[in-house]
């Protein structure tokens, strides 16, 4: 070949290679890939998830008292017994199930609970105990739970 043809063709291919650039022909086999791939994950960030709303359980357990407490002590030479009393009714569409109660301290002292399902009712009695010489007091001090159910 002479040195003319080798000219020649060379600057045939760089015209194909600059004209195919120029039209945007050349793009390499893996640019629609990599396109795509950009494309759907812009997509796919863009696009809100939805959440699903949070339901509430059918039972679960409050606290229906907290720290409901009665102190009795003497009176001179007589001892006394007091009383306190807490009540709890559950939101609209809950009923109480059950109850629980806690005991934190007591000294002489006891609780009753009483319920149906649209009322707790908690009460605390503590009496004083001992002698007029030797006078102690009585205590009682509970949490008491309520376990609620769905009735819608």
């Amino acid at each position: 070949m002479t040195k003319k043809r080798k000219q020649s063709a060379f600057t045939q291919i760089i015209v194909a290679v600059v004209i195919a650039l120029l039209v945007g022909g050349s793009a390499p086999w893996w640019w629609s890939e990599v396109k795509n791939f950009f494309v759907e994950s812009d997509t796919n960030e863009s696009t809100p998830q939805t959440v699903p709303t949070p339901v509430e359980p059918e039972t679960k357990t409050i606290t229906a008292c907290s720290h409901l407490s009665v102190t009795a002590s003497w009176d001179g030479i007589s001892a006394r017994q007091e009383t306190n009393q807490c009540k709890y009714s559950p939101p609209v569409g809950w009923r109480i199930i059950n109850y629980q109660v806690q005991e934190h301290n007591k000294s002489n002292g006891s609780c009753a609970v009483s319920f149906d399902e649209r009322l707790l009712t908690a009460k605390v009695r503590a009496k004083a105990h001992g002698s007029t010489f030797d006078q102690k007091r009585g205590w009682i001090n509970v949490t008491v739970k309520a376990m609620i159910e769905r009735t819608e």
